[in-house]
């Protein structure tokens, strides 16, 4: 499986890179909502004052600057190269019947929730009740499960895709469709698109404008859809109904954070060492941050956007450190997409934790599902693969990367 090469303009842009990502995120989440906001007059939920809608658009405008500069910054040639030496047959037998066992343990768990919830009726008619009630309901250990199905799937839509079996890849990723249409969940489209688009990006068709306006028109239709199960629209419009949900309320609770930052200055990292319980609980981690936003509904709250609680954790000058460090990672990181398939199906793996970490900015909760589907996802892969470090020859011709 050769790395996709292209001399057309349109095809060196890479559409996946952690700069794109970013931008969409600003655009959905924080442009979207100024559109609504204006366009349908819908007035803001945090009300605060002008002066810390500025304040917060500003933040805004140094991270994304922070981040694109650390992109720039990290290196074109890697110096080491991270390989994936097929295992052969035997690996290849035992990864299958462990992704087997993944999805069989993962789809138990999909029934049992069902079951837990009423019935696949009641699912469907009160996704956006007993969606953010997961804690409540004891039906948390239940949901983090169902990421077994996700990952099992996505590992074998992935091997499919490197036999060339386009197809069967295609059926795995209606399994998790299917899954996630059915729960509500999003999250779960994302989870399993974003590694498996990475690997046709890189390794089989570069993606060009056009496949990303057909994938985005896809998407946009998916994702409303499961927001008109998920939110009670009542008889107002979407827009409405998204412009006065807390739920999708992140730039809002970004600037009321802003406006309320007289009151959130003995905040930061050092929290967590007079609060343990905030840090290892099951809803933890920057939880106690959102709660301060006052966008709290039975089971969540809203999270500031990563800027906002970067801001709170570091202050101003910590943001721009914060923005350029990981930048200049997930620069470095781009360059393993390219390297070879496996290499890309982690490094969208890693994408979708930046998209989720954008919009979140819960470094804690985000940290933990990190390292925990991070290492359900390694853990299969070894399965697979021997991973070995080797340092690239100085001649040797790597690929410059692709603009962002």
């Amino acid at each position: 499986m050769q790395r996709v090469d292209s001399d057309r303009l349109s095809d060196r842009i890479d559409w996946l890179s952690p700069l794109n990502v970013l931008w969409g995120v600003v655009g959905i989440y924080i442009v979207g909502r100024l559109i609504i906001e204006h366009v349908f007059s819908i007035a803001p939920i945090w009300g605060g004052s002008l002066e810390s809608e500025h304040k917060a658009l500003w933040l805004v405008a140094i991270f994304c600057a922070a981040v694109s500069i650390g992109v720039i910054l990290a290196p074109r040639r890697p110096l080491v190269r991270m390989l994936f030496i097929p295992r052969g047959r035997l690996g290849e037998r035992l990864g299958t019947l462990l992704s087997a066992v993944y999805i069989a343990i993962g789809l138990g768990a999909v029934l049992v929730l069902i079951s837990r919830l009423g019935g696949l009726s009641r699912v469907l008619e009160n996704q956006a009740a007993w969606a953010s009630q997961l804690k409540e309901m004891g039906l948390a250990p239940l949901y983090g499960l169902t990421f077994l199905l996700v990952i099992g799937s996505t590992v074998l839509a992935f091997r499919a895709l490197v036999r060339g079996q386009r197809l069967r890849a295609a059926v795995w990723f209606l399994c998790v469709l299917s899954v996630a249409l059915v729960l509500g969940r999003r999250v779960m489209i994302l989870f399993a698109a974003l590694p498996l688009l990475s690997v046709v990006h890189y390794h089989l068709h570069r993606l060009d404008w056009r496949h990303v306006l057909v994938l985005g028109t896809v998407g946009f239709t998916l994702f409303t859809g499961i927001l008109l199960l998920r939110l009670e629209t009542g008889t107002g419009s979407l827009a409405e109904s998204v412009g006065t949900s807390l739920e999708y309320a992140v730039y809002d609770a970004l600037v009321i954070t802003v406006d309320d930052a007289d009151n959130l200055e003995s905040l930061g990292p050092s929290y967590f060492a007079r609060h343990p319980a905030d840090f290892w609980g099951s809803n933890a981690g920057a939880l106690f941050l959102q709660r301060l936003t006052g966008f709290q509904w039975t089971g969540g709250a809203t999270p500031p956007t990563a800027v906002g609680t970067l801001w709170v954790y570091y202050g101003t000058v910590g943001l721009v450190v914060w923005g350029l460090v990981i930048g200049f990672c997930l620069g470095r990181l781009r360059l393993e997409a390219t390297g070879s398939a496996a290499g890309a199906l982690v490094y969208g793996f890693v994408l979708f934790f930046w998209f989720d970490f954008l919009r979140n900015g819960d470094i804690v909760l985000g940290l933990k599902l990190f390292i925990r589907y991070g290492a359900m996802l390694g853990f299969l892969l070894l399965c697979f693969y021997r991973p070995r470090l080797t340092a690239v020859r100085r001649l040797e011709y790597l690929p410059e990367g692709t603009a962002a």
